[in-house]
């Protein structure tokens, strides 16, 4: 799921509004290693891979990012206050001004740097949440950290691929799409905004990248999607269930109208040590990762970062919060069911067929 949706993501440096992301997950997780595969599928000029940069780096390097993908290897490596500006400036206006003074045989004389965007911007990293005001213009993702997908991963290495990828027919086809030059029509979109419950701000931004998926499966099925008078591709209901299945529990959990998975799981274990969430908190049995180790047969290092989580969500607390592996951890009564987000297929369906019949 996670490489699909790196993969649309990537598509989607050829719209007006490129979709970017964060992958995140404790080390060995695989973050990295997914998206540089998935990058295997697209040309070389596509990407530009950085692992870390200056401050200013990014402002003088005359990289040409319209259309690009900026991948950097760990958002560590750009965490700076100023080069974390230039970023989401980035991001946010497709350009980035940036005046100076340099010196010139003895003399000062202004200078003007300019990149150009649209640009997708990727980057993993192990922390919880990145800037605030970076955090609402990516789609996080965190990647699967089951024991269950742990075991898949290292059964699959011990087994080896057995084959080869001819990486040329996909690049191929993404020059194909490149050659387009395509706008997409999604003749429903209206319907989804409509259906989306306007419970969070960052919902405005969200939008754009929920239908700027779409259209990237719309290009990518280009072959057998129809055309409107204007040249437009037109999106079909088939592309939206698509990035519907893929991204619905994400869009809900940046807004938290759900939890992560392996936060619920972690918040239910510790409701199952305290044996109940109703008694005053002297009476219950406290959680400690020890324990929770145990449980749910992960390190410490996921259960640790888990926690954190499920603390600063509010649905677990820590009465030592001294930070370390003791701890003492309690379940609050707020975990309840996922609330949804986007509009379910049918639910878009309808309203466009109704809309329709109207007209």
């Amino acid at each position: 799921k996670t490489a699909k949706i790196v993969f649309l993501a990537m598509i989607s440096r050829l719209l007006a509004k490129p979709v970017s992301l964060a992958i995140k997950s404790v080390s060995s997780a695989g973050k990295s290693f997914t998206v540089t595969r998935t990058s295997k599928f697209f040309p070389d000029d596509a990407i530009v891979t950085l692992s870390a940069m200056s401050e200013k780096a990014l402002i003088r390097s005359g990289l040409d990012l319209r259309h690009k993908i900026l991948l950097v290897s760990e958002a560590e490596g750009v965490s700076g206050g100023f080069l974390a500006y230039v970023i989401r400036l980035l991001l946010s206006e497709d350009r980035v001004e940036y005046g100076t003074l340099v010196e010139q045989q003895g003399d000062w004389k202004g200078q003007r740097f300019t990149v150009e965007g649209p640009t997708s911007f990727m980057t993993t990293t192990t922390m919880l949440k990145l800037h605030p005001e970076n955090e609402t213009r990516l789609l996080s993702i965190t990647t699967d950290e089951t024991p269950e997908q742990t075991a898949r991963i290292m059964r699959t290495i011990a087994q080896g691929s057995g084959f080869e990828v001819d990486y040329s027919r996909w690049h191929t086809l993404h020059r194909y799409m490149e050659l387009l030059d395509a706008k997409v029509d999604i003749p429903y979109a209206k319907n989804i905004a409509d259906n989306i419950p306007p419970v969070a701000t960052r919902l405005r931004r969200d939008i754009t990248a929920i239908l700027s998926l779409v259209r990237s499966h719309t290009l990518l099925h280009a072959g057998s999607r129809e055309w409107d008078e204007d040249g437009r591709l037109i999106a079909t209901l088939e592309d939206s269930k698509a990035v519907y299945d893929l991204t619905h529990q994400l869009f809900a959990e940046g807004v938290e109208q759900a939890i992560p998975e392996p936060v619920r799981r972690l918040v239910i274990a510790v409701q199952e040590i305290n044996n109940d969430v109703q008694p005053p908190l002297y009476e219950r049995k406290a959680a400690t990762y020890d324990e929770l180790t145990e449980v749910l047969g992960l390190h410490i290092s996921n259960v640790s970062r888990n926690a954190r989580a499920a603390i600063e969500l509010g649905y677990v607390v820590d009465l030592r919060m001294n930070g370390g592996r003791e701890c003492e951890l309690y379940a609050t009564p707020k975990l309840s069911d996922d609330r949804a987000l986007l509009p379910s297929p049918e639910e878009v369906s309808r309203a466009w067929n109704e809309e329709q019949n109207r007209e």
